[in-house]
């Protein structure tokens, strides 16, 4: 079990919801990458726009 938090800075309090979205992704990514790299994973999401959103993440 882990637990990863931060702080948005004050920029990346302006982001609109899908990009503060996006970013808790990416960040959540980088944090547990110790787990994921040479992993084949599934993340699955809720949030409506960005399951028709087509990206990767690249670490």
């Amino acid at each position: 079990v882990a637990y990863a938090s931060r702080t948005l800075t004050p920029t990346e309090q302006r982001y609109f919801q899908i990009e503060k979205e996006a970013l808790a992704l990416t960040s959540a990514s980088e944090n547990f990458s110790n787990y994921l790299i040479g992993s084949k994973f599934l993340l699955e999401i809720n949030h409506k726009p960005l399951i028709h959103t087509n990206f990767k993440i690249f670490g």
